[in-house]
């Protein structure tokens, strides 16, 4: 008889969810700022910097928007209380795959990885690039094209890592608006039943006081 095999991050929650990440316009817009920043880059102070210089500042960053994405996911678990946790990860929203729960903090660890991603990248910048220019003057795409893909890519992730970081604020405030909408519609401590402040029975689904995905619906 085959073991089960435990759910992987990357091969179930990572994979499973490829094409919502694929639809996330945080992916389209990182690509489009990062080849604007790419072009642009030597034009501007930001192109005669050391490569170096930069993977610095990019380091800083990721240590400090990692530290709030673990601080998030840490919040995540902590303030909305065990009894709306298991019912959040109970709730599975129509032709979804993933609970709310599994959802919210998926959100938070994407963006975790989002920052490890750029400290690995920067690591990789120094290690290799230490000494030359982010684009040096005088070098074209035709003329160098492998260093203006290193960098577009560089610069995509960067910019990628920081949308992502605004999806971790804009769920803290999901977050908060959903523990809200629950205490206004007086949902009672098992999730069974939904009661206006009146005391009466309220007409509404108790599904619309939970959580639908938060950022990333199926």
């Amino acid at each position: 008889m085959r073991k089960k095999r435990s759910p992987g991050f990357w091969r179930d929650e990572v994979w499973g969810r490829r094409k919502q990440l694929l639809r996330d316009p945080a992916f389209w817009v990182a690509l489009l700022l990062g080849a604007a920043t790419t072009l642009l880059a030597p034009l501007i102070p930001l192109g005669a910097l050391n490569v170096e210089e930069l993977a610095n500042y990019a380091l800083l960053y990721s240590a400090l928007s990692f530290g709030a994405a673990i601080a998030g996911a840490g919040i995540a678990l902590g303030v909305p209380g065990d009894k709306r946790i298991k019912r959040w990860s109970t709730l599975v929203p129509k032709g979804a795959k993933y609970s709310s729960f599994q959802n919210l903090l998926f959100t938070f660890a994407w963006s975790a990885m989002a920052q490890i991603g750029l400290v690995l990248v920067s690591f990789l910048a120094i290690a290799i690039g230490t000494g030359y220019k982010v684009v040096p003057h005088g070098i074209t795409v035709m003329s160098a094209p492998a260093h203006y893909a290193a960098v577009f890519l560089s610069f995509w992730l960067w910019w990628y890592a920081l949308l992502e970081l605004t999806a971790v604020v804009r769920t803290f405030m999901q977050v908060a608006g959903a523990i809200a909408k629950e205490n206004v519609m007086n949902v009672d401590r098992e999730g069974d039943e939904v009661r206006d402040r009146k005391g009466g029975e309220s007409e509404a689904d108790p599904n619309v006081v939970k959580p639908s995905l938060l950022l990333l619906d199926d």
